[in-house]
Formats: C-alpha cells, structure tokens, sequence
C-alpha cells in the first residue's frame, strides 16, 4: 500500500492511502496525549473516498462503458518478480491483462517505460495503473518494468546508469517483456509491443526502436531528451560527467536516427510547445535528423501544453490519437464502430 502522511502533532494526521486493489482513500486520525511519557494514541476519526468515475477522465470512462464486460470490471494489475540474468538481482514488473481476456487468443502489449533515475513505476499504489485502464478496456496488455537505474533500490541499482544513459535501461526492459510473457502462457503477442513513455521515459522509447526494432513495433515518445547537451547541466553533469565528454555523443538520441525504421506508423512524437523541462529545441533537433535520414514519423505539437499534457481538451485529444495511432501500428482491428464514433464526438 501506498500512503502519503501529513502531521500536526498537536492535533492528529491526515493520511491518504491506496493500492492497486484499492482506490485513494483519504484518512484523519486524531492523536490523544497520554499522561507521562508514552506515546500518544491514535483513533481514525473521519475516512473518505473518492467517487470512481472522479479517477479518470470521460474519454476513459466511455470507452470502458462500450468495451468491458461488467465481469472484468473488477480485474486488477498483477506485480511479477523474476530473477533478471542482467544484474543478477531480483526485477518488478505490473501486468494489466486485457478486460475479459480470452485463453488461447493473444492481445497486442503497450509497454509503459521511464527508465531513469529519481522514479520508480511499479508500486503497489491506484495511481500505477489506474490512468491506464482505457487500453485494457480495447484489448491490450499493459506492461510496466524497473529495471537498473530505477529508484528505492539502493544506490548500486540505481547507479547502474552512471556513464551508460540509454544502454542497461533498454537490456532490462527488453528482458522483463520477454519474462513477463513466458509467464503468461502466450497471451502477449510479442510481435506487436509498443513502448510509451513521457520525458525520460519518451528519450527511452525512441532508443527502445532504435536499438530493438525487431522487439518494438512501434514508439509514443513525449517530451523526450534528444540531445543530453541541451539539458539541465545539474542533471546531465551528475550522471554524464562534463559535456565534452563523448558519453554524451554515445548516450543521444540523434546518434541512432539512422537505426530507427523507415516503415510508416511506428514512430509517434509528441511533445508540449512551451515545455520548460525539456525544451521543444529537443523535438526540433530530431525532426532535423529525421527529414534528413528520411525516416517516417508522425509528430503531435500542443502549443498551450508543458511538461506533459494537463488540460482536459488536450488530454482528451492526445488519447484519441494514441488510440489512432496504436491501432494501425499494431494492426489491431477489433476496435468496433461504437468506440470509433465515441473519440470522433466532442466531449
């Protein structure tokens, strides 16, 4: 379970909780002083929930009113431990199977990645998974892995990318896919994996095609790090050293254009024009490089938007064109008219 506290040791305190069985739920505990030196007690006073439908935006909740069976409804992440032969330590990974899966048939798998350091994506938390639903509800499985490099693991795990920006991430991705699969008794179709992800994770997804197009069909990359000379110097100088130092060359995103696939519908960019993470100058450099390498890429530019997508318009717009794109690029034809009419409707 996840929970995030907020004290007043004179009164009481405010904890809100969850897990991927259980969605936020806000907690007041009143602390009692006790005579002499013992510690106060503490009595739940006041417990509120969320409203579901509150969770998640309208986009989400249409589709899943036209697609999941209302037996699904109630089907939850699963979290799966191997052993990984890369690092010799044990890996987490979360599986969201397709609502209603059926045995024998498989379904097309959305790998969600971030892949940095500072952020851990597998957590026994509502908000994992949660956001997500949507591609569960047409027919995919969603897959996330923290492999080396990501956080709470001690330093030695997370220093593991110290120098090696866009190597061990992509090994460790790669392997948890192909172990979560083995545990899944062919229910992944490992010649449709997409990878996804924002920022670090959208720096990693197009190295994911780059590197591993035989593994990868296709990429979502937002707001992602193209070339770490253009970045936050406090960041990059911590785990890349200085920027004459040719790790930062090997490490680009702009060193393996040439690598990346030259059919159409497998590479999606997205990214906000006034971002002030990472900068547009970032999608730039790669358009560059693409128009020049001649390699097909589709590219969503939201001018009002920043680091990610925040307002409701534009979330709503970026999921109907995933939901597009994913659909031709992992040539999934079960998505029926009904859903199709709902993303063309305006909210």
């Amino acid at each position: 379970m996840e929970c995030e506290l907020q004290l007043n040791p004179e009164i009481g305190f405010v904890c809100w909780e969850s897990s991927l069985k259980m969605p936020p739920r806000c907690v007041f505990y009143r602390l009692h002083h006790l005579n002499g030196d013992r510690l106060p007690a503490a009595t739940l006073q006041h417990l509120i929930y969320l409203p579901q439908p509150s969770l998640t935006n309208e986009l989400s909740q249409r589709i899943e009113n036209i697609c999941t069976p209302k037996a699904a409804a109630k089907e939850y992440p699963e979290l799966i431990e191997y052993q990984s032969k890369n690092s010799k330590r044990k890996h987490y990974a979360l599986l969201l199977k397709p609502f209603g899966a059926i045995r024998g048939l498989q379904y097309p798998v959305i790998q969600l990645v971030y892949g940095g350091p500072g952020v851990q994506l597998v957590r026994n938390a509502w908000s994992t998974w949660v956001g997500f639903r949507k591609f569960a509800s047409l027919g995919y499985a969603v897959l996330m892995v923290d492999g080396r490099g990501s956080s709470n693991r001690g330093i030695s795990f997370e220093a593991a990318l110290k120098n090696k920006l866009g190597t061990v991430e992509i090994e460790d991705q790669v392997e948890g896919l192909r172990e979560v699969a083995k545990r899944t008794n062919g229910l992944l179709d490992l010649t449709r994996v997409a990878v996804m992800g924002w920022s670090y994770g959208g720096y990693l997804a197009l190295l994911c095609l780059a590197k591993s197009p035989n593994v990868y069909r296709a990429a979502i990359a937002g707001g992602a790090v193209t070339c770490w000379r253009l970045y936050d110097t406090a960041y990059t100088e911590r785990y890349l050293g200085l920027p004459s130092d040719p790790i930062y060359k090997d490490s680009s995103v702009l060193s393996y254009v040439n690598q990346l696939p030259n059919e159409v519908d497998r590479l999606l960019i997205v990214h906000g024009l006034i971002d002030e993470n990472v900068h547009f100058s970032h999608t730039e450099r790669l358009i560059e490089a693409l128009i020049a390498a001649g390699k097909p890429h589709r590219l969503q530019i939201f001018p009002s938007e920043r680091h990610g997508v925040r307002s409701v318009e534009a979330g709503e717009f970026h999921d109907a064109s995933m939901l597009s794109f994913l659909c031709r690029a992992l040539a999934v034809d079960h998505l029926h008219s009904d859903v199709m009419k709902s993303l063309e409707k305006p909210l």
